[in-house]
């Protein structure tokens, strides 16, 4: 659609639309100005692809987290791997090996074993929290790159937020329109053939009439 709406001298040639377009395609109007090019892409994917529409049910989990953004879970990442590397240099400044730590500490002060035990369980658990923050990295960088967005100068709240959000909102509003619609019709289309069933059974009643001897 992009290719056939932009594809022309005038435009530059130009072989689609950028992503921040997506939301204003529902101010692009059909010639007879009935529909919008978003109600269009509406009725072909519900005609033709069904099982595209749920997508917006789909997004919504990454939609819902609005004003947190990469940078910002980088920041807590980077903020508790400090802490736990702080943890581990705390623990090599007592010079002793961990299984050693119990015998150092007194009875009464489980400072030293409650520290320890709380780095050995962290560890692990830090590891997949670092695997699958490196995994999210990944998958915004292949979106970028889906998108033709430079990383440097995307806003992650202003792409998943004012574009993608808003066209989700957008595509269900106008999908529930066109079910509307159908409904609309699929109503007319019974009111028309009870008429014409009625129609029918008066004709054949009064012709029963006519052919009846006086």
């Amino acid at each position: 659609l992009g290719n056939i709406l932009t594809q022309n001298p005038r435009f530059g040639n130009a072989t689609g639309f950028a992503i921040d377009d997506l939301p204003s395609l529902v101010s692009a109007k059909t010639v007879d100005g009935n529909l919008s090019i978003l109600d269009f892409i509406v009725m072909e994917i519900a005609e033709k692809s069904p099982h595209l529409l749920p997508f917006t049910v789909e997004l919504r989990p990454v939609l819902e987290l609005k004003g947190v953004t990469l940078g910002l879970v980088e920041g807590y990442v980077t903020s508790v791997r400090a802490d736990l590397n702080r943890i581990a240099r705390t623990m090599a400044e007592f010079d002793v090996g961990e299984d050693e730590w119990d015998d150092v500490s007194d009875e009464r002060d489980k400072f030293a074993t409650e520290l320890r035990r709380f780095h050995a369980e962290a560890q692990p658990q830090w590891q997949v929290v670092e695997a699958e923050f490196a995994a999210v990295q990944a998958l915004r960088a292949e979106t970028w790159q889906m998108f033709v967005l430079d990383p440097k100068r995307v806003d992650d709240t202003a792409f998943f937020e004012k574009s993608v959000g808003a066209f989700c909102q957008l595509f269900d509003r106008k999908y529930r329109e066109h079910r509307e619609r159908q409904l609309r019709a699929k109503r007319l289309e019974e009111r028309r053939r009870r008429q014409e069933e009625q129609s029918k059974e008066q004709s054949s009643e009064d012709m029963d009439a006519l052919a009846k001897p006086e």
